[in-house]
């Protein structure tokens, strides 16, 4: 009987062993839970993305890390300014090459437009301050190994939350927000080689929110682009998309919100016409910020 539990025993010790040591590594390169929920997710990702991404880093190799590639996170909107706004052509225009990412499930698209048959790996494809938060938290290796390794390979990062962060219902939530954005902030201070943009979050529709959640809103983005966020920093720059987006007029009633001339119905989404107005300054802003970065 102690002869069998010996050798069941040796029997499972290796795939124990492996098994640990592929988790830690994991935790390690990824900064992520041990939950095998979160595991098994990644598990699928590398295994369907890693291929693909190979295959293609060859052809893309001559963009990699140049100051002239830009890379785009963002959800839906961003979409929109894509589409409707036209602003990987404008960038293109001026001499930048886009590539972008909204959820994952969308792939990333290359400089001509066209989806390359992979994601790179956003914690939880989430684009909130939180998820750039977890995607900012996790270690920077020369190899594409992780997410923000990936984004890394771009010499400038333009980063996007959607419009449900517009919904911040407590002043709790707008510190938590806070936080993450300071969090970030001491990241890209160790990554001088790279140029940062955020574009604050859309406003919402007025059929989505109300004056005190929208107020804070407003308050989240103009702090983002104050000189007590961004203080002075080369490597860092907000665009105030919100601003353009919303109602400036604190005597209407859809203050802070939605424009009336860029919504359609109760949709958070701006229209064909927001888009292409928020495009466009995207579009001017990135070019200046770029132009002026000094290239390292």
């Amino acid at each position: 009987m102690f002869f069998r539990f010996r050798t069941v025993a040796k029997i499972l010790i290796f795939p124990i062993i492996a098994g640990t040591a592929l988790l830690l590594g994991y935790w390690y390169v990824n900064g992520s839970s041990l939950g095998p929920r979160s595991f098994a997710a990644d598990f699928v990702y590398y295994l369907k993305n890693a291929p693909r991404m190979l295959s293609h880093g060859s052809g893309y190799a001559q963009y990699r890390g140049k100051q002239n590639t830009i890379l785009f996170l963002h959800h839906s909107v961003g979409a929109g300014f894509i589409r409707a706004g036209r602003l990987r052509q404008m960038l293109q225009e001026a001499g930048y090459q886009l590539w972008d990412q909204g959820y994952r499930s969308d792939q990333l698209s290359g400089p001509d437009g066209r989806p390359l048959g992979y994601s790179y790996n956003i914690p939880a494809d989430s684009t909130d301050p939180e998820g750039f938060y977890a995607l900012f938290s996790q270690k920077r290796y020369s190899l594409p190994v992780n997410g923000f390794s990936q984004v890394m390979q771009h010499g400038i990062i333009v980063l996007k939350s959607c419009y449900p962060v517009s919904f911040i219902e407590s002043d709790a939530r707008l510190a938590a927000y806070r936080r993450c954005y300071l969090g970030m902030r001491d990241v890209i201070d160790q990554h001088p080689d790279r140029l940062f943009i955020f574009l604050t979050q859309p406003p919402l529709n007025p059929a989505a929110t109300s004056a005190e959640i929208a107020g804070r809103a407003r308050a989240l983005a103009s702090w983002l682009k104050s000189d007590e966020f961004i203080g002075g920093r080369r490597n860092l720059a907000v665009f105030d998309l919100f601003d353009v987006l919303a109602e400036w007029d604190q005597s209407q009633a859809d203050a802070n919100m939605l424009r009336a001339d860029y919504r359609s119905w109760a949709d958070s989404h701006p229209n064909a016409a927001g888009s292409a107005a928020a495009a466009k300054l995207i579009a001017e802003f990135v070019i200046e910020k770029a132009r002026s970065y000094p290239e390292r």
